[in-house]
Parts: structure tokens; sequence; C-alpha cells
């Protein structure tokens, strides 16, 4: 790929619209964590560590007009309307903070404050925002080099992460027993150190195997499992952090989903209450719109998918590339790219799920109640 190509090459905005949403609900979260912080500042109770003493102070009366501009900004820019200006003044908040005292100097609201920059870098609000349906038509496309700047920053994170845990402290579990929520349940024992260890053998994982096609979807299990275990086992004073570090690490991953819009096609027996529930239902989550949807009615479709009618009622297909899956093994890749279930469906492949849910699907598909086709077989 030539330069030019790098460039000018382009990518659906879909993705990197859905992690837009998902980090300004974020920064919308945090800033209550952050009010507090900031009051007990402003009011004497915490040592004041400025960093530059011709920085600005924040006055005490400007605090909640302040805070309204942070929260209004973060509102905006997860709604996507005028997402380039409500992510500078998300991103101009967040800087503020970071540079007016070393109190509010934190690694995991330094990602967050380079993430909205890279997302107002990148034009996120060119798919799945208010932009989109009032203001922008044409293609939800945007330039491939800007998703890449994210994905690289998460990648960086992780390999650091990593590298900054191969000290004797904390490969030996203390860092882990004194911020857990139950200090008591490690303590003199080996699972701190064991914890540590597989800690960081995930992280370098995790910085490599995002970008491997053939170890993604573990990764994102991975990732998925990692932050929902530092957001379960930290104690309640990091809860609000650690839940918005999660989403910050975890949004980006979904640009790493290479499938292209209408790339793939669910085929299900439009004769079936029971069948037509299920696919409103991934319809309505399939925000990067991978999946076209067609009834087992239509001869075209399944002449060219080479599924024969009966097949297509008996359970429901998935096509793409000239491959076919069915029931419970359709469902999973369904999942597998849909936006609420992406980070943990691909645990559903781990045995003994798979075997579990083929049977599930089987007795729900043999019970349930539909317009059984009696017409002759049609050709394919």
């Amino acid at each position: 790929m030539s330069l030019d190509d790098f460039f000018h090459a382009e990518t659906s905005a879909r993705p990197i619209g859905v992690a837009r949403a998902a980090i300004g609900i974020a920064a919308l979260i945090r800033a209550a964590l952050q009010y507090e912080i900031l009051r007990a500042l402003l009011s004497g109770d915490v040592i004041r560590a400025k960093q530059f003493n011709w920085f600005p102070d924040l006055r005490f009366d400007l605090l909640w007009p302040f805070m309204a501009i942070w929260m209004l900004a973060s509102v905006s820019f997860a709604l996507g309307f005028r997402s380039r200006v409500s992510g500078s003044v998300l991103f101009l908040c967040l800087a503020y903070q970071l540079a007016w005292d070393e109190n509010l100097q934190a690694n995991n609201f330094y990602l967050m404050t380079l993430i909205v920059f890279l997302l107002t870098v990148a034009d996120s609000g060119c798919s799945f925002s208010l932009d989109r349906r009032l203001f922008r038509r044409g293609p939800q496309v945007v330039v491939r080099w800007s998703t890449l700047l994210p994905r690289l920053q998460i990648s960086i994170v992780y390999f650091y992460s990593a590298l900054l845990k191969l000290n004797p402290s904390f490969l030996a579990g203390r860092s882990i027993t004194k911020s857990t929520r139950m200090p008591e349940l490690l303590h003199h024992t080996w699972l701190p150190s064991g914890v540590a260890a597989a800690t960081v053998g995930v992280e370098f994982f995790l910085a490599v195997a995002l970008w491997l096609p053939a170890l993604r979807r573990g990764a994102f299990a991975l990732g998925f499992l990692l932050h929902l275990g530092i957001f379960l086992g930290m104690d309640g004073q990091h809860t609000v952090a650690m839940f918005t570090f999660g989403v910050t690490m975890c949004a980006p991953y979904l640009l790493f989903l290479e499938d292209s819009p209408a790339s793939r096609l669910v085929i299900w027996d439009d004769s079936c209450a029971l069948c037509r529930r299920w696919v409103a239902f991934f319809q309505g989550f399939d925000w990067l719109k991978i999946h076209s949807y067609e009834g087992s009615s239509n001869s075209n479709v399944l002449r060219e998918a080479k599924i024969s009618p009966q097949d297509a009622d008996v359970e429901l297909k998935l096509w793409w590339e000239g491959r076919t899956l069915g029931g419970f093994d359709a469902v999973r890749e369904i999942l597998c790219l849909l936006p609420i279930s992406f980070l943990w469906a691909p645990l559903l492949a781990v045995p003994p799920v798979p075997a579990i849910g083929r049977r599930l699907y089987q007795l729900v598909a043999e019970r349930r109640k539909c317009t059984v086709r009696t017409a002759a077989p049609r050709e394919l």
C-alpha cells in the first residue's frame, strides 16, 4: 500500500461512532467522581500540589458551571451532536484538570482524555449520531488511518502497563492485596502472586493478539474478563474509576471488527413468531449493520446461499463468504459481531457450552409454534 493509499483509504464509520457514544457515557459517569475530588481540592480538604504557578485556578464558585459544561459536552458527544465541537470542549475540560493539580492526575483519566481527542479528530460523529440524522448525507465512512490511532493507543497501554508491572512488588501481589475488596482472603496465600502474573501475561497477550485475526476473539473475551475482574475486585473507592477505565479500554475494541456492513446474511424461518422475535432482537442491536436479514420464503436468497428450504425452516442460518452455520453456532457467530455482546460471546465457544447450547436450541426449535410449510421442495 502506497503512502497516498494509506491516507485516503476509507472504512465503515459505524464502529467508531458506537465507540464514541460509549466514551461519551463514560466521561459523563466520570464527572461525578471528579466533582468530589475537585470540591475537596477547592474547599481545602486536600493539600494542593499545583503543577504550574502560571496556570489559572478554578474558583469554587465556578465549579458547578465547569461541571455543567463537562456534562453537557459528554452528553452531546455521546449522542453525536456537533461531535467535533462537543468533543473538543470535552477534551479541554479533561485536559484542564490534568494540568491544574497533581492530585488530579491518574493514568486512566489521562487515557480517557487522549481517546476523546483521537475520536474527535477521527470525525466519529459521521455515524451513529444526531449529526448524521440532522446534517449529513452520503456514505458513512471515515479514513482508515483515523481508526488506527485509537487502536494503537489501546495496544500501547496494554504493553507498557504489563512492562511496568514487571517488578518484585507487583509480582509478589502486594498491589493487588492492598486494593482488593477482600484483602483478608488473599493474605498469606499464593493467590495474589498468581493473579499478578496472570494479569501481566494477559496484558502482553492483548497488546499483540488484538491485531491478529486468528487470536482476536480470544483477546476480546480475555480483555472483557480482565476489566470485569478489575472492576469487581477493586475496593469501593475505585469503583467508578475502574468502570470508566474498562469502558475506555474496551470501547475501541470495536474498531478491530473488520467485517463490512451487509457482509453476512441471516436466513430465518419467516413463518415462525419466535424466530421473528429473535431476528428483531438481532436487528435492534446490530448497530454496525454487518448482517442483512432474509426470510426463508425468499427462494432467490436460498438459491444464492445454496441452502434448501427445509434446512432454512429447521434452524436459523448464517451465510458469508461461502460458509454456512446453523442453529446455536449461527446465533453465537451473530452475537460475536453485535456491539452489546462481542466481548463475551467468544466464551460461548468454550466447552461444554457449544454442546449444551446446541441441545437447548434443538429443544426450543422442536417446541416452537409456527406455520409448517407442506409444499413440495423448491429446486435450488
